[in-house]
């Protein structure tokens, strides 16, 4: 969805309620979740990052919650970076080892 400029503020101040979060802060990063319960059950997260840049930037993720756990294998890495993913996982020490 495109959003007229003139409505980035009023939208990230939305948001911001939604989330619990200070909108006359702006010096600092805020974090934030909204939850939508259907049935009783959390079925939606969305988390909300908000940074000071010369303006101030929204990062949204959606967090499904009735999806299971997708296997590395099974998340469309071609096969040759995923068996570099992988051997590089199995170092003690991370990447840099």
């Amino acid at each position: 969805m495109d959003v007229a400029r003139n409505m980035y503020v009023p939208l990230t101040s939305r948001i911001k309620i939604m989330a619990d979060l200070d909108i006359a802060e702006k010096r600092v990063p805020q974090d934030g979740r909204i939850r939508y319960d259907h049935n009783g059950r959390c079925s939606i997260s969305v988390c909300q990052l908000c940074l000071p840049t010369t303006g101030e930037k929204t990062v949204i993720r959606i967090l499904k919650h009735d999806m299971g756990l997708l296997d590395l294998a099974n998340i469309g890495i071609p096969h040759k970076e995923y068996a570099e993913l992988a051997e590089l996982i199995e170092k003690p020490q991370g990447w840099f080892s």
